[in-house]
């Protein structure tokens, strides 16, 4: 009811939905193209349940990855900006682990593919982090009038990025690598100038 109160609702689905209504459901249009997503925005139940996002399927990533394409064909500018950070990589982790390196790291002191392989493995070994991410970006995606598509939130909102760094800084608190944890929610703060605790619990 809220969510009527504050916008239209429609005013998402007819973004997706008109862009790709005149596309067919069967092969890529261009053989560079990422799979045609099994779902579009106006498909998702926002709670992100399993049929979402599983082992086998994952439909925000799927989505992610075609906005991104469609975004590339119509700024050839961003090409090479859009395949580096989302349509190179083979997984939503691998994508959001090169993009927060790249914001976080620092120079003489750790450089960003080893924050990288630090993040990944946060990523990979904590399954409600996982979860938490696709549900993140979907909320953002749900909630704010200035997100147009999935590939917004996931570049540009530092706010979205503060909370997937404070999601890995709190992972390593709680595998015992607190001075690591504090090193990033330095870099954070400097940054994206958002500051969490790494033990701090949100939800």
């Amino acid at each position: 009811m809220l969510r009527g109160v504050l916008w239209d609702e429609g005013h998402y689905h007819e973004r997706t939905e008109d862009l790709f209504a005149a596309l067919p459901k069967e092969a890529n249009i261009n053989p560079g193209a990422p799979p045609y997503p099994g779902a579009f925005y106006g498909d998702f139940d926002l709670s992100i349940p399993e049929t979402v996002y599983s082992d086998s399927v994952d439909l925000v990533w799927d989505l992610l990855r075609w906005e991104a394409y469609e975004q590339a064909q119509r700024e050839p500018l961003l090409v090479s900006f859009l395949h580096s950070t989302i349509l190179n990589h083979p997984s939503l982790e691998s994508s959001l682990a090169f993009l927060l390196a790249n914001r976080l790291q620092a120079p003489g002191m750790m450089i960003s593919t080893q924050l990288q392989s630090i993040i990944l493995q946060a990523l990979q070994s904590c399954p409600i982090f996982r979860r938490s991410l696709r549900a993140d970006i979907m909320a953002v995606r749900d909630r704010d009038p200035a997100c147009n598509q999935l590939p917004d939130a996931f570049l540009y909102f530092k706010g979205f990025h503060a909370l997937q760094s404070y999601r890995v800084a709190h992972a390593l608190w709680g595998s015992g690598k607190q001075v690591l944890a504090s090193f990033l929610q330095s870099q954070v703060s400097q940054t994206f100038q958002i500051d969490i605790h790494p033990n701090a619990t949100l939800g």
